[in-house]
């Protein structure tokens, strides 16, 4: 049923859309169409959020719909390398994942997973972030090549690039794999207290 709604809406957007083309409307008739074309645009987008339908390609934004609480607990994913020393990964080490659908795919799936497949897919993400540390040390991006190149869409929210030149990528080769849950307070990091309780929640290979 909400396919069949989401193209309806789909194409009535369409359709008044195209109703505000041709240049030969009168002046009032254009500004009009384009008034009723605007009004089509917000009433599905309310209609989207205030429902929480999504309604393709109008969007509900689930992932920043919501309330925190003062203290929050996310993952963070640490390479490992040789001499043991930890190191932030870039986010576009791990293309063609995305790093938010990878981070959530930690949290919800991964602790499912058997330990022999947990560490068959720890070994995969150490394969990326090496590969990438590579590409690095030689002179190119972490990221996999896009065809599109530097005119490919960025990510919906972005995150800073770690790994800018040969200098700030790891200089030893990355062997292991540790993910972390990392609490901290809102209100104190706000006031500029930034102590953050970390718990190691697995690590390849095993210890």
């Amino acid at each position: 049923m909400l396919d069949v709604v989401a193209a309806v809406a789909f194409a009535v957007f369409v359709a008044a859309a195209l109703g505000t083309l041709g240049d030969g409307l009168p002046e009032d008739r254009r500004r009009r169409r384009i008034n009723l074309f605007l009004v089509v645009l917000l009433a599905i987008s309310f209609g989207t959020g205030l429902t929480q339908r999504e309604l393709w390609p109008f969007s509900s934004w689930p992932l920043v719909a919501g309330m925190l609480d003062d203290q929050v607990t996310h993952g963070r994913i640490v390479a490992v390398d040789r001499a043991g020393v930890e190191h932030n990964v870039d986010y576009r080490a791990w293309q063609p994942l995305s790093f938010d659908e990878l981070m959530a795919w930690m949290d919800a799936k991964f602790p499912t997973l058997s330990p022999d497949a947990q560490q068959s897919a720890a070994a995969h993400l150490v394969s990326l972030a090496e590969d990438a540390r590579q590409r690095v040390i030689a002179g190119a991006s972490p990221g996999s090549r896009s065809i599109l190149g530097p005119l490919a869409a960025p990510h919906f929210i972005l995150h800073p690039r770690r790994w800018t030149s040969r200098e700030s990528a790891p200089q030893t080769e990355l062997v292991g794999l540790r993910y972390y849950r990392e609490t901290w307070s809102l209100s104190a990091r706000a006031r500029g207290v930034a102590e953050v309780r970390r718990e190691l929640a697995f690590e390849f290979p095993r210890p």
